[in-house]
């Protein structure tokens, strides 16, 4: 800078330029509020009105977000609820199956796998008949698949009466 572009007169340090900036630029948004609020005092709204107004609406704002939040957290404890409900219930199932069909059948079932690694179709019509041992039948291999008078239709497992049946 030189002499005379600073309003005193002398030179400045950039720390000192950039602090004189900071400060202007302070004045001139200081100044812009207090213009701001001398319209409004021209046109008879009290500068408190105006920070008033501002205040409520973000209290409105919070009251609405608070409740949103307390809507959620009950939200949230009946679902926790309903699941834990719901993994009773399921526990209850596996002991119930155990007793009707044996560890050997739930332990398929929980891990839902056959063998081979795809997921099967129980046979109920064996399971009730006492023919052979519990099976699982895998019907992933395709459809209209028959074996032992079973037809796969997509992943169901159908009897058939001696004729192919359309899925």
């Amino acid at each position: 800078m030189r002499k005379g572009d600073f309003p005193s007169g002398r030179f400045i340090s950039n720390a000192q330029f950039s602090e004189y900036i900071c400060f202007c630029r302070a004045r001139v948004l200081c100044f812009s509020r207090l213009w701001m609020l001398n319209l409004h005092y021209q046109k008879n709204i009290p500068p408190m009105k105006i920070f008033s107004t501002e205040c409520g609406d973000l209290q409105t704002k919070l009251k609405k977000l608070n409740n949103e939040n307390n809507t959620l957290k009950t939200d949230l404890l009946r679902l926790a609820e309903e699941c834990q409900n719901i993994e009773m219930e399921n526990s209850s199932i596996k002991v119930d199956l155990k007793e009707l069909y044996g560890e050997e059948l739930t332990s398929i079932l929980e891990n839902d796998q056959v063998e081979d690694g795809h997921s099967g179709v129980l046979n109920p019509e064996r399971l009730d008949s006492g023919e052979g041992e519990n099976k699982i039948r895998d019907c992933s291999g395709g459809s209209n698949s028959v074996s032992d008078g079973y037809q796969c239709c997509g992943l169901r497992l159908e009897h058939v009466n001696g004729n192919r049946t359309e899925c």
